[in-house]
């Protein structure tokens, strides 16, 4: 009766309604300052009304509102709070009547408003928001993951949680539910636990608003929240404690016994923190090191900073130092005892996935690109760990036969152009002559190369000109890789703004613009014109206008190139031999729209195609006989 008698009455310019079960209920609301308020305070479930544009929190106006003599509740610091509360704010357009003040069945109050027009809002909508049941705590020395408080036996408003920290000094916030709606932080900036402090929410508003615990790596620390509530006096409020637990010193005086305490004792936290200070004093860090911080965290079951740590390592010289067996057994185990079977069973997958000999290259991409952890999971002891680019760098060589492959556009020009140089080095070498490359490669020279063939339909119509250009459309580089330097123009201004006093001519090159969410990228084995393996992947991306990769991919799946399609690209790769790529769209009609090839091994070969499809093409490459 109370929420239907607030909803119709005819003054209110806008309404909110919170409330709390077994936690606190926190509402806040503003409102233009010359309207005045009524508050009235009922035992209800939690709703609340969503703001209209007139509704803010956080506002100054409201310590003044929460001093007012027939303000219900406290002042404290701009929150309401009290178990199971619904709190009805009205904004009226003119004095107090009659139905407004039954409805709080107390006594008139007095005043004025001079509240205008811009007052009357509609509600924007009613939305159920349920009391938070559990609480949880997130906290910079985890991520800010969810860690759920355990509810005292003795006082079911007392939860607690134990924490150590993994660098000095840390932050957190406590929230509701998982619900980053119903967050209990500090009123004001960050704030230590210090008994008195306020404590704000559950809200939303909670950002950037902190508790501060002081301490050093590897101390231990309980979080407390405690909610105390008066029901003779309808009033209800929250405390937060943070208590030092113990403080952890190995009485030791060099590295390797640091670590090694803190392996004996589990202290993965004081490893880590030594770890990021190794690395800031050496730039790198041994495998020694790293492995006895994975084994401190594998006897704690700390699997998410041990599977961090992996990462951390495979982040060393793009992905070229690669992480040992003993590092991947650490960070495996810390997943098992953690329960954490799925990441287990990934990690031994991939390990697997490595083959018997991974580290006795028959296939070696260049240069680095960061393709070495997918390329190493083929199992066909391919890697991506050669920095050669051609040019001016030294000739690489090789004690035992293996592919040199091109990673990129430049690499695969240097090895057409030094095939005999290299093959002298020890590499066995799949290329074609530099022209053929190019009429690929070029995006202008791919054009005309196309329309020469009759196969232009297949393309992008291109503009020789920004004053004959159909927008919007793509500018882009006539040579370039990754979406490097690529545009969508709308307007012969835009296209000027980009080029600004550089010449259109061939350096650069304005094409249709396809749109739609999906793409394909097909990658092709070809010997002579002859094409021997495929491989395509559909992406979906979350935007119907992009330019890759600067737009969320939101799935891929393995996908059969159509007879039609295939028949367009074998034309094109007339004289062609190594890997190449297509990546185009479909148009409306389901016409092949081909906007790029790529002379080279793409990313999705490296790193999308599933293994054993990717791992057969390379080994069919490998049983070419002729390597001319």
């Amino acid at each position: 009766e109370l929420r239907s008698q607030a909803l119709t009455t005819a003054a209110v310019g806008a309404i909110v309604v919170v409330g709390a079960t077994a936690a606190v209920g926190a509402a806040t609301a503003s409102v233009h300052p010359s309207a005045f308020f009524k508050y009235a305070i009922a035992t209800s479930s939690w709703i609340r009304v969503v703001r209209g544009p007139e509704l803010s929190t956080r506002s100054s106006h409201l310590a003044s509102f929460w001093g007012h003599p027939w303000a219900f509740g406290s002042k404290r610091h701009g929150s309401l709070r009290g178990p199971r509360m619904a709190i009805a704010a009205h904004a009226t357009l003119g004095p107090p009547d009659e139905h407004v003040h039954s409805f709080l069945s107390g006594s008139k109050p007095t005043g004025k408003s001079r509240g205008s027009s811009r007052m009357a809002h509609k509600i924007d909508a009613l939305v159920e928001v349920p009391a938070p049941t559990k609480y949880f705590v997130v906290g910079s020395w985890s991520d800010w993951e969810f860690e759920e408080m355990i509810s005292d036996g003795l006082d079911s408003g007392v939860f607690h949680t134990d924490i150590v920290l993994v660098e000095d000094g840390a932050e957190f916030q406590i929230v509701g539910d998982e619900d980053w709606n119903k967050v209990l932080h500090p009123v004001d900036g960050n704030a230590h636990c210090e008994e008195g402090t306020p404590v704000a929410g559950p809200d939303s508003d909670g950002h950037g608003l902190n508790w501060v615990v002081d301490g050093q790596a590897g101390d231990g620390f309980r979080i407390v929240l405690h909610h105390e509530y008066d029901s003779n006096e309808s009033d209800a409020s929250w405390h937060v404690q943070c208590s030092p637990l113990d403080v952890f010193d190995p009485g030791v005086d060099n590295s390797r016994r640091l670590l090694e305490a803190c392996e004996k004792y589990g202290r993965w936290q004081v490893a880590l923190a030594h770890l990021k200070d190794v690395r800031f004093m050496r730039e790198l860090v041994n495998d020694n090191d790293a492995e006895a911080v994975l084994r401190s965290c594998q006897h704690s079951g700390a699997w998410r900073p041990a599977l961090k740590i992996l990462e951390s390592l495979w982040g060393r010289e793009k992905q070229c130092d690669v992480p040992t067996h003993q590092a991947y057994a650490a960070a495996i185990e810390a997943c098992r005892v953690a329960g954490e079977d799925a990441h287990a069973a990934e990690l031994s997958k991939e390990l697997k996935e490595w083959g018997p000999k991974p580290d006795v290259h028959r296939f070696q991409l260049t240069p680095r690109v960061y393709w070495n952890r997918d390329i190493r999971r083929l199992g066909c002891s391919a890697a991506n760990s050669l920095d050669w680019k051609g040019g001016d760098d030294p000739l690489p060589w090789t004690d035992l036969p293996c592919w040199l492959l091109p990673a990129s556009d430049v690499a695969a020009y240097a090895i057409a152009d030094q095939r005999e140089e290299l093959r002298h080095a020890g590499w066995k070498v799949i290329t074609s002559e530099s022209h053929v490359l190019f009429r690929l490669d070029n995006k202008a020279a791919f054009q005309d190369f196309a329309a020469e063939m009759g196969l232009a339909p297949y393309l992008p119509a291109f503009f020789k000109s920004a004053e004959n250009a159909s927008y919007p459309c793509i500018l882009k580089p006539a040579t370039g890789e990754f979406g490097k330097d690529t545009h969508i123009v709308h307007s012969i201004s835009d296209v000027l703004d980009i080029l600004g006093e550089q010449e259109f001519g061939n350096s650069w090159v304005l094409q249709e613009f396809i749109p739609g969410p999906f793409e394909f990228s097909t990658s092709l084995l070809v010997d002579r014109g002859e094409i021997l393996e495929v491989a395509c992947v559909r992406y979906e991306y979350s935007d119907t206008e992009y330019v890759w990769p600067n737009v969320r991919e939101v799935g891929q799946t393995e996908y059969e190139v159509l007879p039609e399609h295939l028949a367009v690209m074998r034309e094109l790769l007339v004289d062609y031999s190594g890997f190449c790529n297509f990546n185009y769209k479909l148009r409306s009609c389901g016409q092949i729209c081909i906007f790029e090839a790529n002379t080279r091994v793409g990313a999705d070969l490296a790193c999308d195609v599933p293994r054993p499809q990717a791992r057969a093409m390379f080994e069919r490459l490998d049983k070419l006989r002729s390597n001319d």
